[in-house]
């Protein structure tokens, strides 16, 4: 008998096929009425665990197929990886892996600033820079980790910047390059995305992508969440909390931020990003590392984060399904008084998400 287990859950003993095979001859080979009770519900065990085993070389397979597919569609430099070392479950269905915005209908993102940095050979802290450009302060130190304070938008150079490719201004807008592992979670969470090396304090971590789409469409998939379908709605509130005309839906296009779970103790927070689209209303949406980040450390995010109205330039309205199960939404949620357990476990945990 071969032994199966990995470091998580699932953890089991299978014969091999043609060991099973003999072992149900044989039992089918003494009389039905002198078959021992127990001989036949060990055999059954044997089956049962045979046929799981089958069903895990199945998901491992297609887990691994759907993890060299993300790394050949990411325009990233960094690798993704998938584990799932908890249960049976495979790839999330109807989802398709995008790097940067698409529009939904009637929604327009601009690609070209109307002007650009000239800072030359490159930016620095005391350069008229694009942030000060547009009336907001150099964001990166010479080792691109963050100096802005959270809340602080983030105006990077674009492509109209005399400035070259690898300026401390362009950090975002050169994508991810911290290994990460979408991976099933032992909590009841379901999938979750970790950390695959060491993130200092302050680095970028990776970015939000989505369908770019307009409240009242929003309105109407947020709806969905109350008949069991999954939404993954990021509200792009920047200039208003209630007022924002646009929201990013990772539902059915996005990347592996979708993944992102809740906690009230998070270790990322999200910043508002400008590169070539100067839109106020459509900003790139980038994780930073709120504080150093172990290796194999589940990243999370405060869904409710809600800043003091003075300190506030970005607020965020982020639903997944990932910490509560959407089936149960219409037991105990309404669009006027949401409440849902929260399960993040966090020593300051505020016991609800709503």
């Amino acid at each position: 008998m071969k032994q199966f287990w990995t470091p998580g859950e699932l953890r089991y003993e299978s014969l091999s096929k043609a060991k099973m095979k003999q072992v149900l001859i044989t039992l089918w080979n003494v009389p039905e009425g002198s078959r021992p009770g127990i001989l036949v519900e060990h055999v059954k065990n044997l089956f049962m665990v045979y046929k799981m085993h089958e069903l895990r070389v199945s998901q491992k397979q297609r887990l691994k197929e759907w993890e060299t597919e993300m790394n050949y569609i990411s325009s990233d430099s960094a690798k993704i990886y998938v584990e799932n070392e908890a249960d049976l479950e495979g790839p999330p269905r109807n989802f398709t892996y995008i790097n940067h915005y698409i529009a939904g209908d009637n929604v327009t993102i601009p690609k070209s600033p109307p002007f650009g940095c000239l800072c030359e050979p490159e930016c620095t802290i005391g350069s008229f820079c694009c942030g000060k450009l547009w009336n907001s302060r150099s964001a990166y130190g010479r080792d691109q980790r963050l100096l802005a304070e959270l809340g602080t938008p983030i105006y990077e150079c674009n492509k109209l910047c005399r400035c070259p490719p690898n300026c401390r201004n362009r950090v975002v807008q050169n994508g991810r390059v911290i290994d990460l592992a979408v991976f099933r979670t032992k909590n009841g969470c379901g999938w979750g995305l970790k950390a695959m090396q060491v993130i200092g304090k302050g680095a970028f971590v990776c970015e939000y992508t989505g369908e770019v789409i307009t409240n009242k469409e929003a309105d109407k998939r947020f709806n969905y969440a109350f008949t069991g379908d999954k939404t993954y709605l990021f509200g792009l509130s920047y200039n208003s909390k209630t007022n924002y005309p646009y929201s990013v839906d990772g539902s059915l296009f996005g990347n592996i931020t979708r993944f992102i779970n809740h906690s009230c103790d998070p270790n990322i927070v999200v910043y508002p990003v400008w590169v070539d689209c100067l839109d106020p209303n459509i900003p790139r949406l980038a994780f930073f590392a709120r504080r150093m980040i172990r290796r194999g450390e589940e990243l999370t995010i405060d869904y409710m984060c809600q800043l003091k109205e003075e300190e506030e330039i970005i607020s965020e309205t982020f639903l997944s399904s990932q910490c509560q199960d959407p089936t149960l939404l219409s037991e105990h949620a309404s669009w006027n008084g949401l409440t849902i357990t929260c399960k993040c476990g966090a020593d300051s945990c505020r016991k609800y998400l709503f």
